[in-house]
C-alpha cells in the first residue's frame, strides 16, 4: 500500500511540475538563469519531501510550489518591463574578447580563467584566440563567439526597450557617425552596422545620404568611398544616378573626385587610358579643349598652377615683386617674387663657386606684356605658329612671378651647356623644378623648354624631383 501511495505522489508531482514549468515559460526548460535555478531547486526539494513523507498533507507541499510559481511569474513580468531589474536578478553578458583583445579584467570579475575560455573556444571549433573578434559570456554561462571578418551587427544591443545602452556604446568605442545617427530623426535601426562602419564626414545630410546609399544598394566600403571623395552636394548629385559600375576602379584613387565620375568614364572610354591616368587628366581639365572652360586662379601661392586650363586674369599681380640686380640678370628691370629671387641668387652663387655661369633672362610678365608678345608673334609668324607655340595672355606662369628663364653667360644654346646639366641635378635644392620636360608634354601642354624653371619651395621641389613628376601631377594629387 505504501508503495502505491509513493508511486501515486510521484506521478502527481510529475504532472504538477510539468504544468508549473509550462506556466513559467519555455525558457526555463532550455536555459536557467540564477533565479530560475533557485526556483527549480526549491521545487525539486519540495516535491522530494512530499514523496518521501507520504503521510503528510499534500497541500503543505503544493502551496509553497504555487507560491514559488507566482513569485517567479511576477519577477519575470517585472524584469520584462524593467531592464535594471532584469540586470540585477539575472546579471548581464560580459565581453571577454573585444575586437580581438582578451579582457582579463572582466575575466577576473567573473572568476573565469583562460582554461575556461580556451575550452569553450574548442567546443565551437575555434583553434586560436586570434580568430575571434568578439566573445561574450552570456548570463547562462554559454560563450557566444563572433569570428573576424564577420559582417554581422555588433553582438550586444545598442538600443534596448527604446533606450540607448551607454555601456555598449563605450565598448564599441567613440564613433562620430553613430553619434550623429542616434541624434538624427532619420536614424534607421536596420542601418546600424553601416553607421558604425562608415567614416565620419562633415556633411550636412550625412545620415540621410547614408540611408539613401544603402537603399540604392551600395556596400559599406563603397559608401565610404563615395562620402570621402566629395562634398555634401556632390554626394546628393551622385545619388541621382542608379548604382554605378566603375566605383572601385576610380575611387580607390585618393585624389579622385565624385563630381567628375561621368567625365572619368567618358575620358577612359574615348582615350583607352587606365583609371588612374583618366582621373589625373580629368582632374587637370585635360579632357577639355585648351583655353576653354578653364579654372580661374585668384590666390597667390608658391605651388599655384597656371597653364592652358588654369588662368590668371588681367588684374592679377603676384605678391612681393622685386627688381632683380643685374649681377644676376641679363638686363635691367627684370622682376620676380622676392622669395623666389633670393633662392635663385643662392643657386646662381653656388653654381658660380663650382665653375658654372648662370643668369636670369626673364621672369615676371604682366598680362599686358603677354598680350604684346602674342600680337608680336602673330605679326611675325601668323596665327598657326602662335596657337602652337605661344601661350595666350593669362595662361603663362610668368605672370605668377615664380617662373624663371635661365641662361648661360658662356653660350646662347642653354640645352647644350654645362650650366643646363648642373641645373638638372641641383635646382631642386633651391626650390626650383625644371617645368617643361620633353617626356611630359602630354600633361603640361608645352613642348620642352630647357631654360624654363619654376620656384615651388624646397619641400615640393624635392618631392617632384625624387618622384620624377610634373607640377600638374603634384597639384592634382595633393593640392586640388
Amino acid at each position: 500500500m505504501e508503495v502505491l501511495i509513493v508511486l501515486g505522489r510521484t506521478l502527481l508531482f510529475y504532472l504538477i511540475i510539468t504544468i508549473v514549468y509550462r506556466f513559467m515559460g519555455k525558457r526555463e526548460v532550455g536555459e536557467l538563469s540564477i533565479m530560475d535555478l533557485i526556483v527549480s531547486i526549491l521545487i525539486a526539494e519540495l516535491a522530494a519531501m512530499a514523496i518521501d513523507k507520504y503521510k503528510s498533507n499534500l497541500l503543505i507541499t503544493i502551496v509553497p510550489i504555487l507560491a514559488l510559481v507566482i513569485v517567479q511569474i511576477i519577477v519575470a513580468k517585472v524584469s520584462l518591463k524593467s531592464p535594471k531589474t532584469r540586470e540585477k536578478i539575472e546579471g548581464e553578458p560580459s565581453v571577454i574578447i573585444n575586437r580581438g583583445k582578451v579582457n582579463f579584467e572582466e575575466m577576473l570579475k567573473q572568476r573565469y580563467n583562460l582554461d575556461d575560455l580556451l575550452t569553450q573556444l574548442r567546443e565551437k571549433s575555434i583553434k586560436s584566440i586570434e580568430e575571434v573578434d568578439y566573445a561574450i559570456l552570456e548570463t547562462s554561462g554559454k560563450l557566444s563567439i563572433f569570428v573576424k571578418n564577420d559582417d554581422r551587427d555588433y553582438p550586444l544591443p545598442v538600443i534596448l526597450d527604446g533606450e540607448v545602452q551607454e555601456e555598449t556604446l563605450i565598448q564599441i568605442g567613440k564613433n562620430k557617425t553613430l553619434n550623429q545617427a542616434f541624434e538624427s530623426e532619420l536614424y534607421q535601426e536596420k542601418n546600424f552596422t553601416t553607421y558604425s562602419k562608415v567614416n565620419y564626414q562633415n556633411h550636412q545630410d550625412l545620415i540621410k545620404n547614408i540611408n539613401q546609399l544603402v537603399k540604392i544598394g551600395y556596400t559599406n566600403s563603397e559608401i565610404n568611398m563615395i562620402l570621402s571623395h566629395g562634398s555634401n552636394q556632390d554626394v546628393k548629385d551622385f545619388m541621382k544616378r542608379k548604382k554605378v559600375k566603375y566605383l572601385e576602379e576610380f575611387y580607390t584613387i585618393d585624389y579622385a573626385k565624385l563630381i567628375n565620375y561621368d567625365r572619368y568614364v567618358a575620358y577612359m572610354d574615348k582615350s583607352r587610358e587606365d583609371e588612374e591616368t583618366s582621373v589625373l587628366y580629368v582632374n587637370l581639365g585635360l579632357d577639355k579643349e585648351d583655353y576653354t572652360d578653364y579654372t580661374e586662379v585668384k590666390d597667390f601661392s608658391y605651388t599655384m598652377l597656371v597653364n592652358k586650363h588654369y588662368k590668371l586674369n588681367e588684374k592679377f599681380i603676384p605678391d612681393h615683386l622685386k627688381t632683380i640686380d643685374t649681377k644676376y640678370a641679363s638686363e635691367k628691370g627684370i622682376k620676380a617674387n622676392h622669395t623666389a629671387t633670393i633662392y635663385a641668387k643662392k643657386m646662381i652663387n653656388k653654381a658660380k663657386k663650382e665653375g658654372y655661369n648662370l643668369t636670369i633672362n626673364s621672369a615676371y610678365r604682366s598680362y599686358k606684356d603677354q598680350e604684346e608678345i602674342v600680337n608680336t608673334y602673330k605679326e611675325l609668324y601668323g596665327d598657326s605658329y602662335v596657337e602652337k607655340y605661344v601661350l595666350q595672355a593669362g595662361f603663362s606662369e610668368h605672370q605668377t612671378g615664380l617662373g624663371f628663364d635661365f641662361g648661360s653667360t658662356d653660350t646662347k644654346i642653354f640645352v647644350q651647356s654645362n650650366e643646363y646639366k648642373w641645373m638638372e641635378d641641383n635646382c631642386y635644392k633651391y626650390g626650383f623644378i625644371h617645368r617643361f620636360k620633353s617626356n611630359y608634354e602630354n600633361i603640361t601642354g608645352i613642348k620642352r623648354e630647357a631654360w624654363h624653371y619654376r620656384y615651388v619651395g624646397k619641400k615640393v621641389a624635392k618631392y617632384i624631383y625624387e618622384n620624377d613628376i610634373t607640377l600638374e601631377e603634384y597639384y592634382a594629387k595633393f593640392l586640388n
